[in-house]
């Protein structure tokens, strides 16, 4: 049966220690005494922070974790871009056309390209705020002079900024709007009096005011707790919408949220500038009316303005999980729909919305792109104004339900007849693109299955009808532009992220740790050791892909052995380090070839590569024979397997030679296995016929020499433990469910100790968290090991063989570095625990 270590835990981010009733003062003593010894131990591994959860049995496992490379300060880095990144326009007689585009997250940035007449320029980009950590839901809209503006988040200070540029930019702060309200409804039906309408007055900022920071609101409405103040990483400006009226005024949707005592609410505001006033209003949009009030409302914000320059707003309303419309006929009144019926409960139906009008009468026609969660598709609302009860009725059509699919849908108007829509598909990994209207919808793939790319769509067309996307390629860490010419998709780059490719770690001699990771910002692999300290030595410069594994091992006699993926020439190359230099080598060119590497050695340390062959669909080997010259065989296609990973192991004895895989055309994890020979007969086993199973798997031995595997599968999205009951065929494997909380068991990385207990680090996807699984002979415990904000990817496991501790390399996405952690289980005596450390 499975334990968990945080089982109890209420919520894993407000950790808090609960100590028995019946503990004694003495009990109390000993406590706070374990503690200053478990610091005491802590400071011998120079920690920079530490984190802890019990076991079974009275461990405490403490993490301490340090910073091997230091952060990315000049690199690049975005996220959370909009389906209002990009804009485009042209002038009456069509003579100009430019694409603007605006993402950010370290900063904000701002890229264009302009038509040229005879094709697109490269897209160039600039830094438009500097300022730490802004830029975040960037969106952005054009004037009629062409002139871009940029509503963004502000994450250090957790406000809404915006961006202008005329002949230079400008920015203002705009809502730093940390004000609490009321948790309850009838707290929040007491903002309306009991009124049916209420006329909301708006907050008045005049442009001096925005420059400055902070801009502090007034309490709006009730009294609201003086103690609890909105932290930074609330307040307002994320899921930001802005557009354009016809007389050039910015109108801008986004979220408040604001933290109480049990949890995070968040509301809808919207703000726009007044020409009139020379001010910027700013309106908490609230309905009015008994029995109405949503705790929890604003999210996934798209804002559209009509014909008659009146705002139109869907979000997703979280109170009752569904898409939500508001809309407002006079400044002040906000009408609101829900064009799905709030009381049947299909949760998740709703995110990633995109909005889009056409002019009507009596009031414009609203058309709503969404995500719909619950059946894993892709829907569009259409809305019809309906004069007698003076708000909209709601008619649904279903796009795309093929697979997951819906994700990050960018919405657009395509010559008043059709729409566009721009969306990802999670099931497939790819982009896709949706065009027409009512029931009739073709819908096809853009960059291509497995393709890591397509998240944070963004839609327009030119003045030919034809669709221009831009998007994030995973695999690459880069910006894309994807745009038509008659049928044909073209594709343009536009940024590089300095995200950072996966890394390895390996202990030497002495036992200590090795790591090899990729530096995006240099374009160079990069081994950093640590003895007292971490240094770093780089290794080769070289532009890799951000989405390949690398390999590393370092052997008995202290040489390093590396391997990575070419991609400027598709390659298989592998390193050697003897002595102070090292000795790359192309291990196979032919096609597209080396994704992934796995590497193992055997007991002469002759090294052993699995990879895969993207030009072929298939599980390759390579090696060092018996004359030390290089062979590469086919272990079994596998089909159209880009993105996942194999893994090798060696047999210490036998040199038997092992290779787990996932096989993309049966949609399963397989192990190869072949005797030593001058020339490999493989048999190939199927692990688990679970579909989906193995795209990320970890292979390792036994005591016995048995194969043991560790792997995610992705249709259930756990982390599964598979155990073999021989060292040879047949391997009659027993298969255990370790993880199933939520989206467990990406990266997973797999040791054995000396006392056959295995230790598994992995990913969990859904809370962006480092977790890891130890079975102590009877049973699995997991928990978390770093939760400080989305960590744990690429991670590497290695069990040092003297100690059975295990040391674990990982990727902190949130600094954009490499981290390292090392266990340190601790027996409490009277099952006393450490307090956990929230860092």
């Amino acid at each position: 049966m499975q334990k968990t270590a945080d089982q109890n835990l209420n919520h894993k981010k407000n950790l808090f220690f609960v100590l028995r009733p019946w503990l004694s003062l003495t009990l109390a003593v000993g406590l706070a005494l374990a503690g200053w010894l478990a610091l005491s131990r802590l400071s011998q591994v120079g920690a920079s922070a530490v984190s802890s959860a019990p076991f079974s049995g009275g461990v405490t496992h403490i993490w301490p974790t340090e910073t091997i490379n230091t952060p990315m300060a000049s690199g690049r880095s975005f996220i959370n871009m909009t389906g209002r990144s990009l804009a485009y326009y042209t002038n009456k007689n069509r003579t100009i056309q430019q694409l603007h585009l605006a993402y950010g997250g370290k900063n904000l940035y701002y890229a264009t390209s302009t038509w040229s007449g005879s094709g697109w320029s490269a897209w160039t980009s600039e830094v438009v705020d500097s300022a730490a950590n802004v830029g975040e839901w960037a969106s952005i809209a054009v004037d009629p002079f062409n002139r871009p503006h940029i509503a963004y988040y502000d994450k250090a200070n957790g406000c809404l900024k915006y961006a202008f540029k005329d002949v230079v930019w400008s920015i203002q702060t705009l809502d730093c709007d940390n004000t609490l309200l009321p948790v309850s409804d009838e707290g929040m039906l007491a903002l309306s009096d009991g009124v049916e309408e209420v006329e909301i007055q708006p907050t008045l900022v005049s442009p001096e005011e925005t420059q400055g920071f902070p801009l502090r609101q007034e309490a709006l409405g009730a009294q609201s707790e003086s103690n609890l103040l909105a932290e930074p990483s609330a307040g307002s400006g994320k899921y930001t919408s802005i557009a354009i009226d016809s007389r050039g005024q910015p109108h801008i949707s986004y979220a408040k949220f604001y933290p109480r005592s049990d949890r995070t609410y968040h509301k809808l505001k919207y703000a726009y500038y007044d020409r009139t006033a020379s001010a910027w209003k700013i309106f908490l949009v609230r309905e009015a009316g008994p029995g109405v009030a949503s705790l929890d409302e604003g999210l996934f914000t798209s804002i559209a303005i009509d014909s008659r320059d009146r705002p139109h707003i869907a979000f997703l309303d979280d109170t009752h999980d569904k898409v939500r419309y508001a809309f407002s006929l006079r400044e002040g009144h906000w009408t609101f729909s829900y064009p799905l019926d709030p009381s049947n409960y299909e949760p998740n139906v709703g995110g990633w919305n995109s909005l889009v009008t056409r002019p009507a009468k009596p009031q414009d026609k609203v058309y709503i792109a969404f995500y719909d969660k619950s059946r894993g598709a892709l829907s569009v609302v259409e809305g019809t104004y309906n004069e007698e009860k003076k708000n909209y009725d709601w008619k649904k059509q279903v796009v795309d339900r093929a697979g997951d699919v819906g994700l990050f849908a960018s919405m657009a108007d395509k010559d008043g007849k059709d729409f566009g829509i721009s969306y990802f598909d999670e099931s497939w990994d790819d982009l896709r693109f949706a065009l027409g209207s009512g029931d009739k919808w073709s819908t096809g793939i853009v960059t291509g299955t497995n393709s890591r790319a397509g998240r944070y769509t963004s839609l327009v067309f030119d003045f030919n009808q034809k669709p221009h996307i831009t998007y994030f390629d995973f695999s690459e860490g880069m910006l894309y532009e994807a745009y038509q010419i008659t049928t044909t998709w073209k594709f343009r780059p536009i940024d590089l992220s300095d995200t950072l490719g996966s890394a390895a770690i390996s202990l030497d001699g002495a036992r200590n740790p090795r790591v090899l990771y990729y530096n995006g910002l240099l374009g160079a692999l990069e081994v950093a050791s640590r003895s007292t300290g971490w240094r770093a030595d780089t290794v080769i410069a070289s532009r890799l892909s951000t989405d390949q594994r690398v390999a590393f091992v370092v052997d008995r006699n202290g040489r390093s052995h590396l391997a990575y993926y070419d991609p400027v020439n598709r390659d298989l190359v592998y390193g050697l380090k003897e002595g102070l230099d090292w000795r790359f080598e192309v291990l196979d060119s032919l096609g597209d070839v080396g994704h992934n590497p796995a590497l193992a050695l055997n007991s002469e340390n002759r090294p052993y590569l699995s990879y895969y062959d993207a030009t072929n669909g298939r599980v390759k080997l390579a090696f060092k024979n018996s004359l030390g010259q290089w062979q590469t065989e086919v272990i079994q296609a596998v089909g159209n397997a880009a993105g996942s990973f194999s893994s090798i192991a060696i047999h210490p004895t036998t040199k038997d030679i092992y290779v787990s895989f996932y096989d993309a055309s049966s949609q399963t994890l397989k192990l190869a296995h072949t005797p030593p020979a001058a020339s490999h007969v493989w048999s190939i086993t199927e692990v688990d016929t679970a579909p989906k199973s193995g795209v990320h798997n970890a292979l390792a031995l036994d005591a016995g020499g048995r194969p043991v595997l560790a792997y995610y599968e992705a249709t259930g999205k756990v982390l599964k433990f598979a155990r073999a009951a021989n060292s040879i065929p047949p391997f009659n494997f027993a298969v255990t469910t370790v993880d199933d909380r939520g989206s467990v068991g990406q990266y997973c990385s797999l040791g054995v100790d000396a006392e056959n207990r295995f230790h598994v680090s992995y990913y969990d996807e859904a809370n962006r968290d480092l977790r890891y699984a130890f079975f102590d002979g009877s049973g699995w415990s997991t928990q978390i090991v770093d939760w400080a904000g989305d960590v744990g990817m690429w991670s590497s496991l290695v069990v040092d063989p003297l100690t059975n501790i295990p040391h674990i390399l990982y990727y902190d996405g949130t600094n954009r570095q490499w981290k390292y952690t090392i266990d340190r289980p601790w027996k409490i005596e009277s099952q006393i625990f450490l307090p956990l450390v929230n860092r």
